[in-house]
């Protein structure tokens, strides 16, 4: 692609990028704070910079763009960025962290010749124009937020906490990114306000013994050019009544064979790493599903940090398998008599699925109400979150 020849048509052609849209100022090869902007063009109040480049976008290249872009609205946060990023090739998996991070991604080979290449590029435009109406109508990010408060995490989700851990999920991108640079990082948001899935608390310590999913985000992690299926352990955050939760999870059968099998083979060695973080806790959780893909969650075991080892956690998992029969019976007769709201279909659900034992297995560390990162003004919060990430990496290179 001759970068020179399509920075010329896009100049002269805005409204591939902009359909129906009026472009009230455009500029080309322009220096902002030290850095020079391919193309800028002036929408609606927001300034578009448009980055363009010859090659396929690689690993490397996301670092350097979330940096670009970082620090772009961080030096003037007066005015309203946006960045595109035009490449002739922008895998799937970068494509999803780049416009999670609010980055638009459009790929373009060579200068349109023919009236279809050119349709072809305003279909995708006016798509991507949907996509971000429909954002801005359920759950626009926020530009900024002064402080996070832990009850505005907490469940049931609703829009103002799905924003938030959207915001939560962008800020940190680029630290993870760049912390777990030998890794291919995706970025995982919840996508609905309208979380089917069920916490469930039989004791009577909970005010409700079924409670909604809170907020939540979540990092996978590979190591090859074509993302893998997030088959190993990720790092998962997520809002419950008691505190917010960083992490180690497995939550697939995939993930959880590869948690066991790696502290089976390396005990010692995670045991050491366990000990090193010192703030870590067990949780087990068995999941049934009682609609595609949404589960009960029930508590089959919570240990406190310093508490247990590896072999606590195969031991757990192995009785749980070997009682796995008497398990979902018990259970599924238990939610079944106490939600008389489920429907038959969702009943049928429960019954016909839930063969095989799913328990996830989480390895916490959790900031409860009383922590002092709630008062802190939201950088500071973000910094702190950051470092959480950080601790739990000599963890995840384990179960790699």
């Amino acid at each position: 692609m001759l970068e020179r020849t399509l920075q010329d048509y896009l100049f002269e052609n805005p409204d591939i990028l902009f359909p129906g849209r009026i472009v009230s100022r455009k500029r080309r090869e322009v220096y902002i704070e030290g850095r020079r902007i391919d193309l800028l063009f002036e929408v609606d109040g927001v300034q578009h910079i448009v980055e363009l480049k010859r090659d396929t976008i690689r690993r490397e290249d996301i670092g350097q763009i979330f940096e670009y872009y970082g620090l772009m609205r961080h030096s003037n946060k007066t005015a309203n960025f946006k960045m595109i990023l035009v490449a002739p090739s922008i895998p799937t998996y970068r494509r999803i962290s780049l416009e999670e991070f609010g980055i638009r991604c459009v790929e373009v080979q060579h200068r349109p010749d023919s009236v279809q290449e050119r349709a072809t590029l305003v279909t995708h435009a006016v798509a991507y124009q949907k996509r971000q109406r429909a954002d801005s109508a359920s759950a626009a990010v926020p530009t900024a937020v002064d402080r996070i408060r832990f009850e505005d995490l907490l469940p049931p989700t609703n829009p103002q906490s799905m924003r938030l851990s959207r915001l939560l999920l962008r800020d940190g991108l680029p630290s993870v990114q760049k912390a777990f640079s030998e890794y291919e990082v995706l970025p995982v948001r919840m996508g609905s306000s309208n979380q089917p899935d069920v916490l469930c608390f039989p004791g009577e310590k909970m005010p409700s013994r079924f409670v909604r999913g809170g907020a939540w985000w979540a990092f996978s992690f590979g190591q090859s050019e074509a993302m893998p299926k997030n088959d190993v352990p990720n790092i998962s955050v997520n809002a419950l009544p008691w505190g917010l939760d960083f992490a180690v999870n497995a939550e697939l059968r995939t993930s959880q064979e590869v948690m066991r099998r790696r502290i089976e083979r390396d005990s010692n060695r995670f045991d050491s790493l366990v000990l090193q973080h010192g703030d870590l806790q067990l949780q087990a959780w068995l999941k049934l599903e009682h609609k595609p893909r949404f589960y009960h969650w029930i508590p089959i075991a919570i240990r406190p940090a310093n508490t247990w080892q590896g072999r606590d956690l195969l031991e757990l998992y192995r009785r749980s398998e070997f009682n796995f029969s008497d398990l979902r019976a018990h259970w599924l007769a238990w939610i079944t008599e106490q939600r008389v709201e489920l429907t038959a279909a969702q009943r049928e659900q429960m019954h016909r699925t839930n063969r095989k034992l799913n328990l996830a297995l989480r390895l916490v560390r959790s900031l409860n109400a009383l922590d002092p990162v709630w008062d802190l003004p939201y950088e500071e919060q973000q910094t702190q979150f950051q470092k959480e990430y950080q601790r739990l990496k000599p963890l995840i290179a384990l179960f790699q």
